[in-house]
C-alpha cells in the first residue's frame, strides 16, 4: 500500500475522499494531513481519528521516503489570511504566502538528502 501525505487537506475531499471515490483505498492510504483550519481539522478528526494532523505547513517537516505520494490543493484564501495574521513575512522567510511556503516545503521534500 502506498502512503500519502495530504497538504492543505480541507475536509479530505481531494486526497482521502478522492482515493475512496476512485475505489483505490486498497492501494493508497493517507498517513498525514497538513491543515490549518480548526473546522477542517475537527472534520478530519471525526472521520479519520487515527490519521495525525499537522496544523501548519510553515513548520512541518518529513523525512525522505516517509511518504510515497504527496497530494493537495491550493490553500483557501481565508486560511491564507489567518496564517498571515499569525506570522509576518519575515517569519515566513520572506516567502510572502502560504502557497509559496508549500513550494519551499516541496523543494525540500524532493531534494532532502
Amino acid at each position: 500500500m502506498k502512503s500519502v501525505l495530504s497538504l492543505f487537506s480541507g475536509i479530505g475531499g481531494l486526497c482521502h475522499h478522492g482515493i475512496s471515490a476512485a475505489g483505490l483505498s486498497h492501494k493508497f492510504r493517507v498517513q498525514q494531513f497538513v491543515e490549518i483550519s480548526p473546522y477542517s481539522q475537527s472534520q478530519l478528526c471525526h472521520e479519520q481519528p487515527e490519521i495525525p494532523i499537522q496544523p501548519d505547513i510553515t513548520n512541518y517537516h518529513c523525512h525522505k521516503g516517509q511518504f510515497d505520494i504527496l497530494c493537495g490543493g491550493f490553500p483557501c484564501s481565508g486560511n491564507l489570511r489567518a496564517a498571515c495574521r499569525r506570522q509576518t513575512l519575515r517569519e515566513l522567510g520572506n516567502r510572502g504566502s502560504v502557497s509559496l511556503a508549500a513550494i519551499v516545503f516541496l523543494d525540500s521534500w524532493f531534494h532532502c538528502g
